[in-house]
């Protein structure tokens, strides 16, 4: 491609620097805001909400770029009004599809680099030092002579984006000089629109990638490698496959119970392992339906329980064994896309509060929800669901009075309340309960759910300390990857002491 004479003088050349830092530092504040809602989201546990609700990771980063294009709408027809204003002969479509491209890339490289951080204020100094740094080295390569339009320059433009820009500038001075012609204001004819675009295209496959892949039990139903997931071969139904026997004392850690009691939940020899390193070891157990029972390990043991939970509630499948609940094979629903806590009379899960949404009120997070989980139905079947339920709800807990409340002015009584209303949304026969780690309204107010209810649901809590154990019907002790006892307290203090 050839290069435009204006881009030759050095007057020009340090115009366009000041342009490309001005451009930059414009786009800035918007990919700041939505790295620190990312990393926010993420941190407490509103993104582990939407997966266990079925949405996928494709369509939250989607929506988080589309929360950023509409943050920094103003910013761009800006920016495309300096093109044209610099640059005459643009195609404003053209111009506003350069810039827009621009931010996205800033956007995905900031995503990435929010994989890596627990804090969003510190995701959001990282992304803007990250940017920072890549202007300052294309600023240098543009002093020292790097922006041309060779193989090697073009190459470039995937580690500096910036860069980019320079050579999109070029572009628009052909125009500018008359030696471009009219074909160069098509988008398939700009190289710098075509490599970002790819560029977009690969760091959106690798976001999705380490969604599954990073490590600090930050990975969605627990880490696994790469190769299983890129080199992943399709299922041979026709191969026949080992089955391995019981070993005959899979059941002798459980209180005996009648065998006609019906069941909620059950474990069948599962064993799970994250990386190669085992947290489950061929676990058997049922949870019966009706009882409120509880999940003890040691803090240490955090792990365990959390891949428990992601079998619980369909994040991840057993590598041996079934899990099985109300009848229903996870691994089935699973292969069919289906996941517990979307479908309707399944399983409840009570988040705790940091997990709400404080620019929505009651009622828009009940309405969100609703139309989260039962998104396949018609919308006069999602309107006449909140008109029947949703009075319910507002009377069990307590939240009438703040139904138009912004959920960030609710106190904890009430932000509580409302994670309980989240749970019973859908009328669950199960409801899982995480373990407490926040204030004591939170425990109060879900100890007295737990009270109400616990006689005609199923309600399973993980713990880590032992204050909770008395109160429960049924309680499951697991230590080193192995379930070492399940039985009423009763009688465990009978066979224990």
């Amino acid at each position: 491609m050839p290069i435009s004479p204006l881009m030759r003088k050095e007057a020009v050349r340090q115009s366009m620097v000041w342009i490309l830092l001005c451009f930059t530092v414009a786009f800035i504040p918007p990919v700041m805001e939505v790295s620190e809602l990312v990393v926010r989201e993420t941190s407490n546990d509103y993104k582990r909400a939407l997966f266990m609700r079925n949405v996928s990771a494709a369509c939250m980063y989607l929506g988080w770029l589309s929360y950023l294009h509409m943050t920094a709408l103003p910013i761009l027809i800006l920016a495309t009004l300096t093109l044209i204003l610099i640059f005459r002969w643009v195609w404003i479509f053209v111009a506003f599809l350069f810039v827009a491209t621009y931010i996205t890339v800033m956007a995905m490289t900031a995503f990435i680099v929010c994989m890596f951080q627990r804090k969003s204020h510190i995701a959001a100094i990282w992304s803007a030092l990250f940017t920072f740094l890549q202007l300052f080295l294309a600023d240098l390569l543009v002093h020292h002579g790097f922006d041309g339009t060779t193989s090697f320059t073009i190459l470039l433009h995937i580690l500096l984006p910036p860069l980019g820009l320079i050579h999109g500038f070029n572009d628009f001075a052909l125009l500018q000089t008359g030696r471009g012609g009219l074909h160069h204001t098509k988008v398939y004819e700009n190289h710098t629109l075509i490599i970002w675009m790819m560029m977009n295209l690969a760091y959106f496959s690798l976001l999705i990638l380490l969604q599954r892949t990073i490590g600090n039990d930050r990975a969605v139903g627990g880490q696994v490698s790469w190769r299983s997931i890129i080199f992943k071969q399709a299922e041979d139904r026709n191969k026949l496959r080992t089955i391995q026997g019981l070993l005959g004392n899979e059941r002798e850690a459980l209180q005996e119970v009648d065998e006609l009691t019906a069941k909620a939940i059950s474990f069948n020899n599962v064993s799970k392992s994250v990386m190669g390193i085992n947290v489950l070891r061929r676990v058997t157990l049922d949870v019966y339906r009706g009882e409120y029972t509880t999940f003890f390990a040691e803090k240490i043991q955090e792990r365990m329980l959390l891949r428990i939970e992601d079998l619980i509630t369909g994040l991840t499948l057993p590598d041996e064994g079934t899990v099985n609940m109300l009848g229903n094979d996870m691994a089935v629903l699973w292969k069919a896309g289906k996941r517990v806590a979307a479908m309707p009379g399944m399983l409840g899960y009570c988040h705790r509060i940091g997990f709400l949404v404080g620019e929505l009120n009651v009622q828009e997070t009940l309405r969100f929800f609703i139309q989260l989980c039962l998104w396949d139905q018609s919308d006069e079947e999602i309107e006449s669901y909140i008109v029947i339920h949703g009075p319910r709800l507002y009377n069990e807990c307590d939240l009438q009075e703040v139904r138009e409340v912004y959920v960030r002015n609710l106190g904890n009584y009430y932000r509580a309340q409302l994670c309980w209303a989240i749970a019973i949304l859908l009328e669950p026969r199960i409801v899982y309960i995480q373990s407490f780690t926040d204030g004591a309204k939170y425990i109060s107010v879900v100890n007295d759910k737990i009270v109400k209810y616990r006689t005609h649901l199923t309600i399973i809590k993980a713990t880590y300390t032992t204050l909770a154990l008395e109160h429960s019907d049924r309680v499951f002790l697991f230590d080193r990857k192995l379930l070492v006892f399940g039985g009423s307290p009763a009688y465990m203090f009978f066979k224990y002491g």
